[in-house]
């Protein structure tokens, strides 16, 4: 019978496959936090490491990664999240944690001995790849932020999301079975609504974001090892909101592809956020949610290929 890392591990080869591609595996050790991490490796060319949202893993940019060509995808599972291990030392102030964000993508780069390279992420991911940037301008390229980035201030957060933060009751969802019906509702939650109903979501990649909630580690990992994140009320914790100094530090070209349909963060708040740093470029997705890429997945491959072959900006 096999284990959850097996049942992952075949979840992940046929959402991989139901985009035909293959991704080769790659682990490293992060010195500073004595944990190894896993990256998925796709294609070849300059460097472009992804880094994903909150409770997910990098196979949930498999949909992006299989149509970006010409680039060398380096899928990260942070910390904790996917097959990576966890953190041994929680960082549970953020007193810990900011300097943790900081670090994290230039260990990982120095890991896999990248010198420069790209940055794509989102929602929880962008926080971290927003610090790199601020923190180390000579390792980052350009940076492509998609959907809500954390760091902005944020309106309104799922329930799904909120209910993690509830005393215990976030303890005890990471130990109950997640369903077919209940990882679709989730999704829905995230703004993927359309894109469930249109049949772009196919089944193999819900059922990974099931195994992924149900055979691995990665929420009660995030939950356990990071400050609080979440309030049960507010959402997003005021805490994680990146003040105006260090967004004003950032030097790398920047480019949001912000959903106008995310339910995380509105055009006001996306066009109140982008200008903040020097030089973005904000395109708002009039029929996109919190995970563009897979609402608009050959549009959204195709503007981040645009912008960072520096082609001019993702609209055209």
């Amino acid at each position: 019978m096999p284990n959850r890392v097996d049942s992952h591990r075949a979840s992940e080869a046929r959402y991989w496959a139901a985009e035909a591609t293959t991704p080769t595996e790659a682990w490293a050790e992060l010195p500073s936090s004595n944990v190894r991490v896993r990256a998925q490796i796709v294609g070849e060319g300059p460097t472009v490491l992804f880094v994903h949202g909150g409770g997910t893993s990098g196979t949930g940019w498999a949909p992006l990664a299989a149509r970006l060509t010409g680039f060398r995808c380096l899928l990260l599972d942070r910390p904790g999240c996917g097959l990576s291990e966890p953190l041994e030392h929680p960082k549970r102030s953020m007193d810990t944690f900011e300097p943790f964000a900081d670090e994290l993508l230039a260990e990982v780069l120095d890991a896999f001995e990248v010198e420069r390279a790209h940055l794509v992420a989102t929602s929880f991911g962008a926080y971290f790849a927003l610090r790199a940037a601020a923190a180390y301008p000579r390792r980052v390229d350009r940076m492509v932020l998609l959907g809500f980035p954390v760091g902005a201030y944020a309106r309104h957060t799922p329930l799904s999301m909120r209910m993690t933060a509830v005393p215990g009751l976030g303890s005890l969802m990471t130990r109950l079975p997640v369903g077919h019906r209940m990882a679709r509702s989730m999704l829905r939650q995230l703004g993927l609504g359309p894109a469930l109903d249109a049949g772009r979501l196919p089944e193999e990649g819900i059922a990974w974001f099931r195994s992924l909630l149900n055979d691995t580690e990665t929420i009660r990992n995030e939950i356990a090892a990071m400050p609080p994140l979440m309030h049960p009320r507010r959402g997003v914790s005021p805490a994680l909101v990146l003040d105006d100094d260090l967004l004003g530090a950032i030097t790398s070209p920047t480019f949001f592809l912000w959903g106008a349909k995310d339910p995380i963060g509105s055009e006001e708040v996306a066009r109140a956020f982008a200008p903040k740093i020097p030089s973005a470029h904000l395109e708002m997705l009039p029929e996109a949610g919190h995970v563009p890429w897979l609402d608009q997945p050959d549009y959204i491959a195709s503007a981040v290929a645009r912008v960072l072959e520096n082609r001019g900006d993702a609209a055209g």
